[in-house]
């Protein structure tokens, strides 16, 4: 007996194969390619913090400075400037050989201290001072920074000293002395630091201070020391001895040969005086006499009379000589010449200027969208605030875990300053976070009316319904696109050698941020949520929309996802750039076209994490390495909880399916539509399908509902031959529960109109009736009335009713006749049968009778002025020559102009009766619940 195939294998298709294959390619190419081809595998951390601060500690007290009293946590750091010029002349991966071979004679890796005041150094004053090391321990670059004015930091930086400096240049000098046959001896320790630095200064007469160096002649020592035995035999007397610039250069060489550079390397370009010091300080420009690896080599060193070291300054610059070589020798550098650097240069202008037009055009649309959706209530509210709250944590997240981020200058409590910092990085957060919300509630409002299978798995994670077959697949299928992307990177660095990685920033993660996976994993899921949102439920569903096929959603996303360089993966030239966005933005496209936007996005997240976690196990030693494993943690946590998905073969979460609340609404408000129609229907039938055929009454008749359903009404009941009764009612309010009162008391007049009743008598039964029917509140005005065609009279009543406009022929003034009467279900009994009047009018050839409601006579303007009972009349007596039908169209039209855009707010009903032996009857009403044009 075979067992029956578990849902999740049965659930594997084709596709799915295909991305498990690509996905392990991707991850052995992403493994075994990028050492290979990333610069960052020369770094190393092996020296570590201790080792790093312990060199520098030595370096600066050899120089005579303390380093008491001082913070300086080291930081490994890369130097993108010299790192993009390298890969420019030699190409990315002869970049990569050369520091992996040489890397401590060119310092793109170092190890930078900056020595500030500690917090619980008092008030001492200390000057602040930057060491960077050789990723070896070795300095090559040191600066007391601040400017070198007397008060600088308390200390006089030309009155600075190195003991050992000093004796050194003075004991070993390069030249020997031609005015003292013999040099004697000194005693420096006998020498105080103030005789040093007030009997020596820099002679500023001399020639040779920013004169051609190579006429300045080697140090001879012979001059100082006879002042320094001098002082030795006469301790009091008072010296002021001038030096002259070989001095100088000969404190520079020796301290360049305290650091990774050695002075016989460098020739001297220009020496400079600084005055400003009492001529204590000089200043010496070096460079290397040879390029070190197409890089030309220049050291500003600025030295005190005393020997101290105060500056030094080393820059990089490009030799374009042997950049030009290097490209011509048929290298993967890159030719940098004059018009292919300004091609490059205008490349990349183009590149940021579509880019930042593209953005701000999709940004805008969905901004346009969101708020017209957002009008109409097609916005689901709940997601929009799940969306906020988690774009605004992971921004809280991004920013507050930034080291150098300074919320709180001048809080000296520490959970005081946490908490200003939280509450600080929340605000901002959530600023942003409604940017996000802007894009993801548009983007989700459209995609579930374009193509909503598309946001069915993402909807159930937003429901926290993750075990289920569809956020599962999702998962893994995401985690498979990942590795399809890393490995997509790995190989275009293979295949394209000449692309540069772009280096934006010097910092390594551990000096960023605390938390460099939670941090990377909060900026970048912010990062790609925007980005896949726009791209993948904007631009690929309103392709889709316009034509739904393959190439086209599939290429619009990878063409956008170029020009809006939406990857980690940044190179130069941007060409390059473009291209690896391209390749991710195709699979991209197809893991859409595919499968579903959480899949996207799993896989866009997971290889964004990954590719900014690269140091972590590229860079030797590196502390970021627990981070990747928290990565890869996380990854399985992702693969667990996917095949927990899928092989527990749910198709429906507890929530069958997450459903946006304006969803629900609209169908709420369809079926209460549809409802509304089918009452309409009812309503309609219940009214009057033609005028009735009365030989002597042209009759014409309109009834329009403010809403769907109304609580007008009007009706003709044939009694005998020759007699015809006649109701026109109006139900107080509107709408549906106006309509049913409607519906009632057309029952009661037809029943009690057949009786044989006089219309007065008609409304005192009918008002007995509703009374006992129809809860107290509601009542209706009414005009109830018989024709006698024989007789040539109608006879009526009124219950607080419009009065009944009568235009006799051929006088030109109407009257408004108004029986008595008040409003059927207004009052009982006696009170009500007491009011009710009867009245008959006697007619002839041409007489006008006009019923109506007072939606007629109080239709308002957008002047809040009313049409009113006289101007209908009035209009009426205009028009009383025309036909019945003819009198309702030009009143109805009247009417219509009047109110112009300011709407219909009551029920509007209309009988026009004309009295006329010659009129043909009518056949058909002339309007029913529809208006008149």
């Amino acid at each position: 007996m075979t067992a029956e195939p578990t849902h999740m294998f049965r659930r594997i298709t084709r596709i799915d194969l295909l991305l498990l294959a690509a996905a392990i390619a991707g991850g052995v190419l992403y493994v075994v390619l990028l050492p290979g081809e990333h610069p960052d595998v020369a770094a190393s951390y092996a020296l570590g913090e201790t080792a790093a601060r312990q060199a520098a500690d030595a370096f600066l007290a050899e120089g005579g400075y303390t380093v008491d009293g001082y913070d300086a946590p080291p930081f490994l750091r890369r130097d993108p400037d010299l790192l993009d010029a390298l890969q420019a002349s030699h190409g990315r991966r002869a970049a990569r050989r050369v520091l992996l071979e040489d890397g401590t004679s060119i310092p793109v890796f170092r190890w930078s201290l900056r020595y500030r005041k500690a917090e619980d150094a008092g008030d001492v004053s200390l000057p602040s001072l930057d060491v960077r090391l050789t990723s070896e321990g070795e300095v090559w670059d040191f600066a007391r920074r601040g400017s070198w004015e007397p008060g600088d930091h308390g200390l006089n930086a030309g009155r600075r000293v190195d003991r050992r400096a000093f004796e050194t240049v003075v004991m070993q000098a390069d030249a020997p002395s031609t005015d003292v046959a013999e040099p004697p001896s000194v005693d420096f320790s006998a020498l105080s630091d103030s005789l040093l630095t007030s009997s020596f200064s820099f002679n500023p007469a001399a020639s040779l201070w920013q004169g051609d160096p190579a006429d300045i002649p080697l140090f001879d020592s012979g001059k100082v020391r006879s002042v320094l035995a001098q002082y030795q035999t006469d301790p009091g007397g008072a010296f002021n001895t001038l030096l002259e610039p070989a001095f100088a250069v000969a404190l520079v060489r020796y301290h360049l040969d305290r650091t990774l550079w050695r002075a016989d390397d460098f020739r001297i370009d220009s020496t400079w005086l600084s005055r400003n010091q009492d001529n204590r300080l000089a200043r010496i420009r070096l460079s290397r006499v040879e390029p070190l690896y197409g890089q030309q080599v220049q050291a500003d060193a600025t030295v005190s009379v005393a020997g101290a070291l105060l500056n030094l300054d080393v820059s990089f610059e490009r030799d374009e000589g042997s950049l030009t070589l290097g490209a011509e020798a048929g290298g993967d550098g890159v030719d940098f010449q004059g018009q292919q650097s300004g091609v490059i240069k205008t490349l990349n202008v183009i590149a940021d200027a579509v880019q930042g037009l593209l953005i701000v055009v999709i940004g805008l649309a969905f901004v346009v969208i969101f708020f017209k959706r957002l009008g109409a209530r097609l916005i689901d509210g709940k997601a929009v605030l799940l969306d906020l709250m988690v774009i605004a944590v992971l921004m809280a997240l991004f920013i507050g875990l930034l080291k150098d981020a300074e919320f709180t200058p001048g809080i000296d409590s520490f959970w005081l300053s946490l908490l200003v910092r939280a509450l600080l990085s929340l605000f901002v957060g959530c600023l942003i976070g409604l940017v996000g919300v802007i894009l993801s509630g548009a983007a989700d409002s459209v995609a579930r009316v374009v193509w909503a299978k598309k946001l069915r798995s993402s909807s159930l994670v937003r429901l926290g319904a993750f075990r289920n077959v569809f956020v599962g697949a999702a998962l893994l299928r995401g985690v498979g696109v990942a590795f399809v992307l890393l490995g997509l990177a790995a190989g275009f660095l293979f295949v394209f050698p000449g692309a540069a990685i772009d280096f934006e920033n010097s910092q390594f993660l551990y000096e960023l941020t605390w938390l460099p996976m939670t941090w990377q994993a909060s900026g970048n899921g912010l990062f790609v949520y925007l980005i896949v949102t726009m791209i993948l439920l904007g631009v690929a569903t309103w392709v889709y929309r316009l034509r739904p096929k393959a190439w086209l959603v599939v290429g619009a996303v990878a063409v956008t996802m170029a020009l809006m360089q939406g990857t980690p993966v940044k190179f130069e030239p941007v060409v390059y750039t473009w291209l690896i966005s391209g390749l991710w933005g195709l699979a991209l496209g197809l893991a859409f076209w595919h499968f579903d936007f959480l899949t996207c996005f799993t896989g866009y997240f997971v290889a964004s994490l990954f590719w900014s976690l690269n140091e972590g196990w590229l860079v030797e030693a590196s502390p970021v390495l627990f981070d990747v494993g928290l990565a890869g943690l996380f990854v399985v946590g992702l693969v667990a909880l996917g095949a927990g998905g899928v092989a527990s073969g749910k198709t429906r979460s507890a929530p069958v399916e997450y459903v946006p609340a304006y969803i629900t609404e609209l169908k709420q408000q369809e079926r209460l539509r549809s409802e509304l129609d089918v009452a309409r229907e009812v309503q309609e039938s219940f009214l009057p399908r033609a005028m009735p055929e009365v030989a002597g009454l042209d009759i014409a008749a309109m009834c329009l509902a403010a809403y769907e359903i109304g609580g007008d009404y009007y009706d003709f009941i044939k009694l005998e031959p020759g007699k015809l009764a006649v109701v026109v009612g109006d139900v107080s309010g509107k709408g549906t529960q106006a309509a049913f009162y409607m519906t009632l008391t057309k029952g009661f007049v037809q029943t009690l109109s057949r009786e044989g009743l006089g219309p007065a008598e008609v409304m005192r039964r009918l008002n007995m009736l509703f009374c006992e029917n129809v809860t107290r509140g509601t009542f209706i005005s009414m005009i109830y009335g018989v024709f006698d065609v024989e007789a040539r009279a109608f006879t009526f009543a009124r219950a607080g009713h419009n009065p009944v406009i009568l235009k006799r022929s051929p006088s030109q003034e109407p009257d408004m006749v108004q029986p008595t009467g008040l409003a059927i279900g207004l009052v009982t009994g006696a009170r009500f049968d007491d009011t009710i009047e009867e009245r008959t009018l006697d007619l002839r050839i041409g007489d006008v009778l006009v019923f109506y409601t007072d939606g007629f006579s109080e239709a308002m303007n957008q002047a809040k002025d009313q049409y009113g009972d006289d101007r209908l009349a009035r209009k009426v007596s205009d028009l009383g020559q025309r036909s019945a039908t003819e009198i309702l169209h030009a009143v109805a039209e009247d009417v219509h102009h009047f109110v112009e855009s300011a709407g219909r707010h009551d029920d509007m009903t209309m009988v026009v009766v004309k009295f006329d032996r010659r009129a043909t009857p009518a056949v058909a009403s002339t309007a029913r619940q529809h208006a008149v044009a």
